[in-house]
């Protein structure tokens, strides 16, 4: 069987950290692995995760934002975080654990059952 990951990144440390841990407790049958900013292009061609969460993609991640799941949050210090799901983009204002929890099961989803399109919420 597949097993999915989630890759977390996030240039303050101990936010990454706290976000990957939580994830752990919240999804155990997830793998959740965490990397430096700067090793993220790295870490994807690893992991290849079903979603990112970070708070600055590459610019190899927009280049292929059509097939990619990400979540950047509050990106250059902002209060909307950005939810990517390949070609749809959603501002979404101060996003909740909750929030990212959700974006995590439809990128579990998709990733574990592929579909051609990725539909509207």
């Amino acid at each position: 069987m597949l097993q999915a990951t989630i890759l977390v990144t996030h240039s303050l440390r101990t936010y990454r950290e706290a976000l990957a841990s939580w994830l752990r407790t919240q999804r155990p049958t997830l793998s959740v692995a965490e990397c430096e900013p700067e090793a993220l292009d790295l870490a994807r061609a690893i992991y290849a995760p079903c979603l990112v969460i970070c708070d600055a993609p590459t610019p190899a991640m927009r280049r292929e934002a059509m097939s990619l799941f990400w979540i950047e949050v509050y990106p250059v210090g902002g209060r909307v975080s950005l939810v990517h799901l390949g070609a749809d983009e959603r501002p979404t204002p101060d996003i909740s654990l909750p929030d990212i929890l959700a974006v995590v099961d439809r990128s579990r989803g998709d990733y574990l059952n592929p579909r051609t399109e990725v539909p509207s919420a």
